[in-house]
């Protein structure tokens, strides 16, 4: 049980950091244009729900929707790539230990979520 505790503590520690890492981003997105908050996502709905969230996003507490996210690709040319995983290109062809380091991690985290 505590191993299964552990990995859940590990996914969920990982989440977070994600999505810190993203509300990171959003903040350098934002402060180049020399946008506030507000100035950046009126820029892409009138939505008072999705206004009142955008705070939440850059500080990590809360994702962006795949639509907002869509938005900012298609309207701005953000590498979404960047914006999720920060890195600058996508490799393709990854070497054969890092697949299967991946799926290790894949089948890991898997037995965490639908543990008996």
């Amino acid at each position: 049980m505590s191993n299964k505790k552990n990995c859940c503590d590990e996914v969920e520690k990982y989440k977070v950091d994600a999505k810190r890492e993203v509300g990171n981003r959003l903040t350098e997105i934002r402060e180049k244009r020399n946008l506030t908050q507000l100035e950046l996502i009126c820029q892409f709905t009138t939505s008072p729900q999705t206004i009142s969230g955008y705070s939440r996003w850059e500080n990590g507490t809360s994702e962006p929707s795949v639509a907002f996210l869509k938005q900012l690709h298609e309207s701005w040319g953000i590498d979404l790539n960047w914006l999720i995983a920060g890195d600058d290109s996508f490799v393709h062809d990854l070497p054969i230990e890092v697949k299967d380091a991946i799926k290790v991690l894949t089948d890991f985290k898997h037995s965490c979520i639908f543990r008996n």
